[in-house]
């Protein structure tokens, strides 16, 4: 639970690519963001959740559920920038991928 943000995010990220199946590695690394992901960047969701996809990992579901509203928050104040503004199309591109990796999940 110490583990931030960042290095969370690369150790689910490296798991997938090295194609580790133990689901209870990414059960485990899912039950440490969940209660603070609010700390995690677009960038780090993204990585979580394409671990999660790519690995067919769909649990525990009260990750997705706080994803989704972790999600919205953050798409919420680029609502209402004019087209082409500024810093959160970066953001808005990790996001994609966040919604990729739910899509691709819920198949």
């Amino acid at each position: 639970d110490d583990m931030a943000p960042s290095a969370l995010a690369m150790f689910t990220w490296s798991m997938a690519r090295l194609v580790v199946q133990d689901k209870g590695v990414y059960t485990a690394a899912c039950r440490s963001a969940e209660p603070r992901l609010e700390e995690f960047q677009a960038s780090e969701l993204s990585s979580i959740t394409w671990a999660l996809a790519t690995v067919g990992v769909q649990e525990p579901e009260t990750f997705f559920v706080a994803i989704e509203q972790q999600v919205l928050r953050l798409v919420a104040p680029a609502r209402t920038l004019p087209a082409g503004a500024g810093s959160s199309e970066y953001q808005l591109y990790e996001l994609v991928h966040v919604a990729w990796a739910c899509a691709a999940l819920s198949k």
